[in-house]
């Protein structure tokens, strides 16, 4: 009988509270958000073909019903790392609860619904060639890139928006065992969404942000770190583990990716490159 896991929570941007329920899909399906909430019950497939803007997350919509889902990164990104292939999330909100503000809230949920396989590795494609993205946004350049790799990895630089703090470097590499799921269960997971203290007001006033507390941030100002944080390098961390969810969105690839100052939006503008060079399968 296949198992299913539930849990609830508040969504960290809307601020609404939100029930998820977790189920194998059959093979082939691939991820499914299923919105509860709505007539019909509409499903939004986890493509990069459905990637809708937004503001501080990754957004999903099905074009034919209109329905989305929101703050989708921390799931898929573990569904990556855990070896997810095919699964429903049941959902009865627009936006998926934050948990702690961090993936581990998802791994649990993963392991809870017995779809964790990551002894199991994937014969997935090979970049064929690189794919480099450049950005500037006032003074703040942005960086993206996939080169062909026998395996995939990735790294993501986290540059402080103030003046004298250190830059921070994370980085995943998805080996050949269950090694790599370890390491991001220990190492990334925890790491909670990052949040700079003197936006936290002018965020909410645009309607970001209703959800989050304290405790499910790494809140940074321009004095250092605000509170105690889990890891040295915890924004970096977090960050990376946003990338691993979005270029999820492109299906699985081997590649070596390196990003410095992304956000959501880049990081969806080389998925949907990446999934185009691949043939858009």
């Amino acid at each position: 009988m296949t198992a299913v896991a539930e849990a609830s929570g508040v969504a960290l941007h809307t601020g609404v509270a939100a029930h998820v329920r977790l189920r194998a899909a059959r093979p082939g399906s691939g991820i499914l958000f299923v919105r509860t909430d709505l007539p019909g019950s509409p499903s939004i497939p986890a493509s990069i073909t459905h990637v809708i803007p937004e503001r501080r997350s990754t957004a999903l919509s099905d074009p034919a019903t209109g329905a989305t889902i929101r703050t989708v990164e921390h799931f898929l990104a573990t569904c990556f790392v855990l070896g997810v292939q095919d699964c429903i999330l049941e959902v009865d909100g627009p936006e998926l609860p934050a948990g702690d503000g961090a993936a581990l809230y998802w791994v649990d949920l993963v392991r809870q619904a017995g779809l964790d396989v990551p002894a199991c590795r994937y014969d997935a494609p090979k970049l064929p060639q690189p794919v480099v993205i450049e950005d500037e946004e006032g003074d703040v350049a942005t960086f993206i890139a996939a080169f062909p790799a026998d395996e995939f990895s990735a790294y993501y630089v986290f540059v402080p928006p103030y003046p004298g703090q250190a830059v921070q470097v994370a980085a995943y590499v998805d080996g050949s065992s269950t090694d790599a799921a370890d390491f991001f269960v220990r190492n990334l997971a925890p790491a909670r969404t990052p949040a700079f203290l003197e936006e936290i007001a002018t965020l909410r006033e645009a309607g970001l942000g209703l959800g989050v507390s304290e405790e499910q941030t790494c809140l940074l100002s321009a004095a250092g770190p605000v509170g105690k944080w889990r890891f040295p390098d915890e924004p970096a961390r977090h960050k990376l583990v946003d990338l691993l969810g979005d270029l999820f969105l492109a299906g699985r690839f081997r590649a070596r990716l390196v990003a410095v100052r992304t956000g959501h939006r880049h990081n969806a503008l080389l998925a949907r490159r990446v999934w185009e060079m691949l043939g858009g399968r």
